[in-house]
């Protein structure tokens, strides 16, 4: 699936991914396409670290988070912060 994904993007690595998750395997499976690609020097690699955008954001919601690079979880107590939280990501992602 990562290699339909690039083509179709010609050749660049996507933003973000929207996928099925239930036990996480389909997106293991994406990123360690995406990272061959990388490997071989076919694509750039966007340089983002997941889990220090997600522990930034969660702030947000009171809350906190963390991760490794390529993926990253959060909770928080404050649901009325969700959009400022999003929108903290949105913007951390276009400072990158």
């Amino acid at each position: 699936l990562g290699y339909e994904v690039i083509e179709q993007l010609g050749w660049e690595l996507p933003d973000h991914i929207v996928a099925p998750l239930a036990s996480g395997s389909l997106f293991t499976k994406i990123r360690k396409g995406f990272d061959e690609f990388i490997k071989c020097g076919l694509v750039e690699e966007k340089g983002w670290n997941a889990g220090q955008i997600i522990r930034q954001a969660a702030r947000e919601i009171q809350g906190g988070g963390g991760g490794q690079p390529f993926y990253a979880t959060a909770g928080g107590k404050n649901p009325s912060g969700l959009q400022a939280a999003v929108d903290a990501a949105v913007s951390l992602l276009k400072e990158s």
